[in-house]
């Protein structure tokens, strides 16, 4: 709907408006007077009325066009606001395109990533109107796991930036928002009030003053790069699912903007080290179409003279001798891409061995080919060497064991000397000269492999020089080493081989021996507790074991390419240390105590011990490696514990004292003085036998003589001990002989006063003995039973409640005495006993004589696996319970009935009540016939005492289905604000009458509340009414609303006479008022407290009222808007 159909509509309802009034006067114009002829036979009064034809057509017409436009215009008024709420939705959404348009031009116009982020943050915050616009990125913590890091922020004004705020830098997401990681690991948004968050997510949002937060993923391919947020810091903002998916789209594309330049940069580092390898290849690289190189490398330039720029574009031909131009023609046209050899031209004329190879690859939308140039000069030489020095091994190994041997390739002859004949363990005659012969003789596991190598040999791809078993017929295993060396004709093909072998057994047998001794020396050197390092004299490490590898935090492989002196702090003279190595020679090593690095960074201390060793004539130093950093705890942990022992022995309330086996005092600790009397000075150097009461002299010597003959042990006992002022006070000692330690050499002892514990000792005691006498004297029978319920112990009371004599007790089974209905409660005493450690309850016990009677147990776990039990006869109470059980039944019973009959009574006297009260009002307005003044009041009376009836009999009846649980709660959502209108109205002349104020003040911001609307009214009626009755005239009536959390609260208060203290316990029950003089004055029921009481409790709310007797009262109910919904659910569920 547009604006023009809005104004046509309003254009059509002004002509209606025009049309109908036009036709409503005329004929009121034509048809009134007839009208009021026939209703108006008095000329006066017809004369009267046609003064007030105009007013009465003016109010008519007015009261019509009310009732038919009002409707319409109240349409037409939504239309409009309709139209410009959609108005101002296309607006949002035009902005919410043209910002996802301008994100997408940014992110194809630009390519560094690091300007496309400010650039679509500013975009995306201008749009949404965020407090706070940022991105994360993740970071990966071996120890932390997941980071986040802020990187990029825009902020609106007024709101703080959070873009260096130390919290947000590498961030575990463990500690500061563990949901939010698994929200973004499924690629979901986060979109959350933080009011309604928990947890660590709640509590660093609400630092940063957040209201609401919208953060979205933003992944690189399945790889969680980070994520992109707005924060609303002034309001609890519902976003939008405009503002998701633009987020989400930003994401997306800065994503892809991530991974395009990964990309590029990886393809950027590809190309730059293909080039490296390129130049850095060890032979000659270029790239040629149909012989014009266009391409090469640095070693192409080396190896032929000519600089790389005369080589490129240049005829690759000419770097070729013209004795082979031919054959590489030849082989460039046939596509040969296997190695072969030619000569060479350099720049400078010069020929020379070349070997090429060459393959065909696409270059630059094209196929080229790619030729390697190898200079083969040395090999050559190589080669040559090799077979003159091969002829002559021939001749001179005949003389030395060796077996020698000729292939003829050719005719796959095969010919052997003697020697061979004895290295294969067979002879001549099991020999058929062919090359299967010798492969017979070669043990199976060894077969394919040197079938291989004899064919690489051949073929020219390696030289043959092997090992291998052979398996002499007697099942001998022999290992032999080959070599052999293969003759080609000019065109290189391969006609003979000629070589040698020569039994290694021995030699293998000593090396297994060797790498055996090496297994070993390994697995000590690595088992060893100590790092150890072995280096050459610049301190360049060679080897290293396990132990240095965990030390110092580096691989294997990161030690060996290290230097020992790059572990040591920069106190240290590095040069010193690399002259006394030069200097050293193998003799006694060096210990001291240094300092060593860790990878991370950390230092600890460590004892090093160094040697000079040789391994054979190089001189090297090994270095043994402890680290000491346990130990430097230990020391520092002693001298710690050393200075807490001093202080302690100054403070604590014991007398630490060393003598000598004499007696003789060596120490006394400060704190004697304190104690005793004596300063330690006082009575270091004398017998402290002295101060030994006489009575204790011979058993303190005793423990002396005692500790001396044997170490330690431990001796405690009790002396008198004499104080300076001449007093003795009782000590206890404990001595231990320390004779052996060369740091005490003494006896040491330590001994507190005991004065106070010797005096507790006898208090006890005397208190056990009237324990005891309690315990037999107690009026709860007590028993004391191990774990399966036999009795180890009994007082008096127990034998009285069992029958039994407390010898036959002892040594019985509890349980056994239970009745078999009540043993399970038994068990459950002793279950619970166990778990909990005490256990309560009541079971039927049978007494020595049959009879049976109810006990109470109650039962608590003491130590050494055994319970204490305390039982009490409950057989009359018990019967007191079950009469109270049947009396209450009966009262209930009663109260149904009366509930039953009062609703039963209230709903017959409704009926014919209602019929009395109907028929008066038919007297009242004249329906029947003229009535005089006298019976006018007469009916009045009829009315009224019927309506206070009926009021009394409804209040009886809703009392009654109260009670009988027949009344339902009809709950709907309904405006509070509203119902205090509807009761303003209701109660105003109520209060006028006797001219009292009434207030009401609504303080509640949520207008709408889930209650039952009618009994909500009717607790407001209630309650008014009576604040109004009550309230003397010129008085005040105050009503105030509020909610708290879930409830809303209700408060009425009256300036009225008050209840009294001791009335306002029973106010709200049936029937009752503070005075019956009030009944009388004000009338009511005394039913309406009562149900107002009774519908507060449906709402599972609380009412309550505070008086002062003479000053007013105050009524205040809470009810809880969502109860209604509860108890709806519920009774659905029920139904």
């Amino acid at each position: 709907m547009d604006s023009t159909s809005v104004f046509d509509r309003g254009t059509k309802i002004v002509l209606k408006f025009i049309v109908i009034y036009i036709v409503l006067a005329s004929i009121w114009v034509l048809f009134s007077d007839s009208i009021l002829i026939q209703f108006v036979s008095d000329m006066e009064t017809y004369s009267r009325l046609q003064t007030y034809k105009g007013w009465a057509f003016i109010l008519f017409t007015g009261a019509l066009f009310l009732v038919y436009f009002k409707p319409r215009v109240k349409a037409l008024d939504e239309s409009q606001e309709a139209l410009v709420e959609t108005e101002r939705e296309l607006k949002r959404r035009l902005d919410y395109e043209l910002a996802t348009v301008d994100c997408m031009r940014i992110l194809l116009e630009t390519n560094d990533v690091d300007d496309v982020i400010p650039n679509i943050l500013e975009t995306i915050h201008r749009t949404v109107g965020s407090s706070r616009s940022y991105i994360f990125r993740n970071e990966d913590d071996p120890d932390l796991g997941i980071c986040m890091s802020q990187t990029h922020e825009v902020v609106a004004d007024g709101i703080s930036r959070e873009i260096d705020n130390p919290l947000l830098k590498h961030l575990p997401y463990s500690e500061g928002s563990p949901t939010l990681l698994a929200t973004l690991q499924v690629k979901q948004a986060y979109v959350h009030i933080v009011a309604e968050l928990d947890g660590p997510e709640r509590t660093i949002l609400s630092e940063q003053g957040i209201l609401s937060v919208l953060i979205i993923p933003i992944y690189t391919g399945q790889e969680l790069w980070g994520f992109i947020g707005f924060d609303d810091c002034e309001q609890a903002r519902q976003w939008h699912e405009d503002d998701i998916n633009l987020l989400r789209i930003v994401a997306d594309g800065i994503g892809e903007s991530i991974l395009r330049q990964k990309a590029k940069n990886e393809l950027k580092e590809s190309e730059e080290r293909f080039r490296r390898l390129h130049n850095a290849s060890f032979g000659g690289i270029a790239i040629h179409d149909k012989g014009i190189i266009l391409d090469c490398n640095q070693g192409l330039s080396d190896i032929s003279g000519y600089t790389m720029n005369e080589l490129i574009g240049m005829d690759g031909l000419l770097l070729i001798a013209e004795s082979s131009r031919d054959t590489v023609m030849h082989n460039i046209l046939s596509g040969f891409e296997k190695a072969y050899t030619v000569t060479g031209l350099r720049k400078d004329g010069t020929e020379y061995p070349l070997q090429l190879e060459a393959k065909n690859i696409p270059y630059k939308g094209k196929e080229v080919r790619v030729v390697e140039f190898r200079d083969i000069t040395e090999r050559k030489k190589t080669e040559e060497a090799l077979k003159q020095a091969s002829d002559r091994l021939a001749l001179a190994t005949r003389a030395g064991g060796v077996g020698i041997w000729d292939y003829d390739i050719v005719n796959n002859t095969l010919v052997w000397d003697e020697q061979m004949f004895r290295l294969y363990g067979i002879n001549q005659d099991q020999f058929s000269g062919a090359y299967e012969a010798w492969r017979s003789g070669l043990h199976p596991g060894d077969l394919e492999r040197c079938d291989s190598e004899i064919q690489m040999a051949l073929s020219g791809e390696k030289e043959f020089d092997t090992e291998f078993r052979v398996l002499w017929p007697d099942g001998n295993v022999r290992n032999i080493r080959a070599l052999a060396v293969v003759q080609r004709d000019e065109s290189g093909k391969s006609l003979r081989m000629i070589g040698t072998n020569w039994d290694i057994t021995s030699q293998k047998q000593a090396e297994e021996e060797l790498r055996e001794s090496e297994r070993k020396y390994r697995s000590l050197f690595n088992q060893s507790a100590e790092g150890i390092y072995l280096h050459d004299l610049e301190g360049n490490i060679l080897d290293v074991n396990d132990e240095a590898v965990v030390q110092s935090g580096y691989s294997r492989e990161e030690l060996l390419g290290m230097n020992v002196l790059s572990f040591l702090p920069e106190e240290f003279d590095k040069d010193d240390i690399l002259q006394q190595w030069s200097r050293w020679s193998p003799g006694e090593p060096v210990t001291l105590e240094a300092k060593h690095f860790h990878k991370n960074g950390t230092i600890y201390p460590i004892e090093l011990t160094t040697s000079c060793v040789y391994f054979g004539n190089e001189k090297l130093i090994l270095a043994m490696v402890r680290d000491i950093s346990k130990r430097k705890e230990a020391e520092k942990a002693l001298r710690e514990s050393e200075a807490k022992l001093s202080a302690m022995i100054a403070n604590i309330s014991d007398v630490i004292a060393i003598i000598d086996e004499n007696g003789i005092n060596r120490y006394k600790s400060p704190n004697i003085e304190k104690w005793f009397g004596w300063k330690p000075e006082e009575v270091v150097g004398i017998s402290t036998w002295q101060n030994i009461h006489p009575e204790d002299l011979k058993k303190a010597q005793e423990v002396v003589r005692n500790l001396t003959e044997e170490t330690d042990i431990e001796i405690t006992a009790e002396t008198r001990y004499l104080c300076k002022d001449g007093t003795y006070k009782w000590i206890e000692f404990t001595a231990r002989n320390l004779l052996h330690e060369p740091s005490i050499k003494g006896i040491l002892l330590n001994y507190h006063d005991i004065s106070d514990r010797k005096k507790a000792d006898n208090a006890l005691r005397e208190g056990e003995r009237k324990f005891r006498s309690y315990i037999e004297n107690a009026p709860h029978g007590i028993f004391i039973v191990d774990e399966t319920g036999n009795c180890m112990e009994v007082n008096r009371t127990a034998s009285i409640l069992t029958g039994y004599s407390e010898k036959e007790l002892v040594g019985a089974k509890l349980t056994e005495m239970v009745e078999p209905e009540f043993l399970h409660r038994s068990k459950k005493i002793f279950r619970e006993l166990k778990e909990n450690g005490f256990s309560s309850s009541e079971v039927i016990f049978r007494k020595k004589n049959g009879t049976k009677r109810w006990l109470k147990c109650d039962a608590t776990r003491l130590p050494e696996n055994t319970n204490l039990v305390f039982a009490s006869d409950i057989t009359e109470k018990k019967k007191a319970e079950h009469s109270l059980i049947e009396a209450k039944m009966m009262a209930e019973e009663n109260s149904r009935i009366k509930s039953e009959f009062l609703a039963n009574m209230s709903h017959e006297l409704r009926t014919p009540l209602t019929a009395i009260i109907g028929f008066s009002d038919m007297l009242n307005t004249k329906m029947a016939g003229d009535l005089n003044e006298k019976q006018y009041r007469f009916i009045d009376h009829i009315n009224k005492s019927g309506e206070h009836l009926l009021e009394l009999i409804n209040d009886i009846l809703d009392l009654s289905k109260v009670e009988a649980g027949k009344m339902k709660l009809e709950c709907e959502y309904f405006s509070v604000s509203a119902m205090f209108e509807e009761i303003r109205t209701l109660m105003t002349p109520m209060a006028m009458r006797k001219n009292v104020d009434l207030k009401i003040e609504n303080n509640i911001t949520t207008d709408d509340i889930f209650a039952d609307r009618v009994k909500f009214k009717q607790i407001m009626y209630n309650l008014l009414s009576n604040a109004i009755k009550f309230t003397p005239e010129n008085g005040e009536v105050f009503v105030a609303a509020e909610r708290i959390d879930k409830k809303v609260s209700v408060s009425i208060t009256d300036s009225g006479i008050g209840i009294p203290e001791h009335r306002l316990s029973d106010i709200f029950d049936p029937f009752t008022q503070v005075d019956s003089s009030n009944k009388r004055k004000h009338g009511g029921t005394g039913l309406g407290l009562t149900l107002v009481k009774q519908f507060v409790e449906m709402h599972e709310g609380e009412i309550n009222v505070e008086s002062e007797e003479g000053t007013g009262s105050t009524f205040t109910f809470t009810i809880a808007d969502t109860t209604c919904e509860e108890k709806v659910s519920m009774d659905s569920e029920i139904l």
